[in-house]
This record gives C-alpha cells, structure tokens and sequence, in this order.
C-alpha cells in the first residue's frame, strides 16, 4: 500500500486488494477523523478485470491524485494510470489510461519511487522495460492533466544498453529537470551491478 496526504488534513490510501480472487487496485479517502469520504469498500480504478499490482500514487497542485499499477488486461504486465478528485472520481476514463502498453512486460517496483508531479498538474513515470530486451531497459513518459502522452508514444528510453537495466527511481531537481538512477549490469556480472544517473527535462531531452 502507498499513503499521501490529500491536502485537507486528511490522507488517500492505494493498495492491490484480492477480494475477487485476483489483485486489482482500490483507493480510499480518510479525514483527520478517521472517516471514510470514499465508497465503503474503497474506489476500484478500473471495472478492467485483469491482474493489477504495485500501485503508486502522487498528488497534483490542483486538488488530484495521480495513481499508476502494472496491469496484464493485454497479456503482459503494462503500466496503466487513473486520475482522482476529491470525491474520488475518475476522471481518465472508467478503465483507466495506458502509460505504456507494447508487447514484453513493463513493471514498477513497489519499494521505488516511480512517479512524481510537477507544477504544471502533469506527472513524470518512470519504469522497466523488457520490449527490446528481455533483462530490461528503463523509460520514462510525461503525462498532462487529461493524460495524454507529452513524450513518444509507449516512452521514451532512457537507458537500452544491453544486459540488465532494472529498479529505477525517479525525482525532481525542479519544476522542469528531473533525474532518474537505476540498477545496471551491463558490465556482464551479476555481482557487479553498478548505479547509473540521467538528467532529463520537460521537453525529454
């Protein structure tokens, strides 16, 4: 589960929940009061049923909640999105929108930090991905307010050096740069995994 603060001195709580018998992602809105402000059984972000997993979620200056998961409604692991308001409200379609959803798995890791925002109410993710390489490459996409690309469709890559590239991290140095670090092995040794960096702005160069 991932926990923000919504703002009005209450928090917003997303996890993958298995009451159907397989993970999908609800939220949930809680005030300084302990009260529910959601559904009783929380916000299911999509009516898709698929395997949904490690949700993340950030909030935007405008009173909404980005949240992102990896999601198999196609076959493989892609990485979807839906977007909160205070009411808990979709407002990026019933099912959601695809960040990225090309052949080969795409996955977030739960204990990274793979999604921030920025001051013009859009979000920056960041994942890896397996398209061209089975041991993984890493790509990022920006996302406006309505969620649609800003950057190449499915990403763009950051890092596509052969041999594992995975665990990446993404955070914000201001309003217009932002830097991403990962796990990388392309020295050939799994005991030798070193740490790579890329600086990248707004217009994701």
């Amino acid at each position: 589960a991932r926990m923000i603060l919504d703002g009005h001195n209450g928090v917003i709580i997303v996890w993958q929940d298995n009451r159907t018998g397989m993970n999908e992602v609800y939220a949930q809105r809680i005030n300084s009061s302990g009260h529910l402000l959601w559904d009783s059984s929380g916000v299911n972000l999509t009516d898709v049923s698929s395997l949904q997993e490690e949700p993340q979620i950030v909030n935007t200056i405008d009173d909404h909640f980005i949240v992102i998961w990896e999601d198999n409604r196609t076959g493989s692991k892609d990485i979807y999105g839906q977007k909160l308001d205070l009411l808990g409200n979709k407002k990026w379609g019933l099912n959601g929108t695809s960040i990225c959803n090309v052949t080969g798995d795409q996955t977030l890791y739960q204990n990274r930090q793979s999604i921030i925002s920025t001051s013009f109410n859009e979000v920056v993710i960041t994942w890896k991905d397996k398209r061209s390489d089975v041991n993984g490459d890493i790509y990022v996409q920006l996302l406006n307010e309505s969620g649609d690309y800003q950057w190449r469709n499915n990403g763009m890559v950051i890092c596509n050096v052969s041999d594992y590239q995975g665990g990446p991290i993404i955070e914000k140095i201001n309003q217009e740069t932002f830097i991403v670090t990962w796990l990388d092995r392309r020295n050939n040794s799994i005991r030798n995994t070193d740490i790579y960096v890329q600086k990248i702005n707004r217009s994701g160069h």
